[in-house]
Formats: structure tokens, C-alpha cells, sequence
């Protein structure tokens, strides 16, 4: 990406040192060919030489095909998908965050943090939200937070993975 940022920076600096040259202005064109298997084949069997593209002006007509020949085949790789998410906003203590990602379930809200020695204060339902008022503590393979429930001002700890930013 920084590549590409820095050779188009490049060639706009060049271009802008060319004091008094103008580029030529060209009219954006979008032109849609749909051929028939027929002249294709036939254009295969001539040389390339003798295959002629259609002329390029001002009125160019665009042909939409109804229905795409039974024999087209599709060929090349597939592409992945590709997913935009957000980057999470990282948890510091004075952050709101909301329960995110346990669907059905509930998130357990411990009296200590980590998995053993700890006990269960009570469960937090998707969307709930909380302060984050201390932490993170590194426990049985997880980073927690100390989090202070918004309506009944109870505090427990939680495990982040399942903690999202919102304010």
C-alpha cells in the first residue's frame, strides 16, 4: 500500500513539473461488447491481423446480452471474498464497553480475575454495558478487566475477548 501511495505521489510530482504542458483531456468511454460463438469462431481462424476492432467516437452503442451462451465458461482463479471490519477500538480503564459476542449465552462476571479460585458474581446478557474501571490482569490464558455494571453499580471482572468498546 505505502508502494502505491508513494509512485502515485511521484508521478503527480512529475506531472507537475512539466510547466506549461497540459495532458490531453479524454472523454471517459465505457463500452460493452457481447460477440456471437459464431464470429468468434470465425475470428479465431483469421489471422489477428485481419481482426478489426470496432471504431471508437463519440456515439458508442452499448449492447446488453439477454441471456449468456450455454457454453461460456468462466476460467482463472476464484477470488476470495473480502470482509471489511472495523479495527476494535483497544479497552483502557474509563472506557464504556458492551457485552459482544457470546449470542445466547451469558458472560460470567467473577469476584477475581481468572478461571480457578474465582467465583461467579453474576452473568451479563449480550449488549450489556459496563465500565471499565481497572485492569487488565493476565489469568489462566485470558486478559481481564474490572468492570463496574452501568444500572446496579456492581463490579466484578470480565474476560476481554468478549468486551467491545462503545464510548
Amino acid at each position: 500500500m505505502t508502494a502505491l501511495v508513494l509512485s502515485a505521489g511521484l508521478v503527480l510530482t512529475l506531472v507537475s513539473l512539466r510547466a506549461g504542458d497540459s495532458l490531453p483531456h479524454a472523454e471517459p468511454l465505457i463500452q460493452i461488447v457481447v460477440a456471437d460463438p459464431a464470429k468468434i469462431s470465425e475470428a479465431i481462424q483469421k489471422d489477428a491481423d485481419e481482426v478489426k476492432r470496432p471504431a471508437t467516437n463519440d456515439e458508442v452503442e452499448v449492447v446488453i446480452a439477454q441471456q449468456a451462451p450455454a457454453d461460456l465458461a468462466m476460467e482463472g482463479p476464484i477470488l476470495p471474498t473480502v470482509a471489511f471490519v472495523p479495527t476494535p477500538v483497544p479497552i483502557t480503564v474509563g472506557a464504556g464497553v458492551e457485552v459482544s459476542g457470546v449470542g445466547n449465552q451469558e458472560l460470567n462476571i467473577r469476584n477475581v480475575p481468572g478461571l480457578t479460585g474465582s467465583q461467579i458474581l453474576f452473568r451479563a446478557p449480550e449488549g450489556s454495558p459496563f465500565d471499565i474501571i481497572g485492569g487488565p490482569r493476565e489469568a489462566d490464558g485470558f486478559s481481564w478487566w474490572k468492570v463496574r455494571d452501568r444500572q446496579f453499580q456492581v463490579e466484578g471482572w470480565a474476560v476481554a475477548n468478549y468486551l467491545q468498546v462503545i464510548s
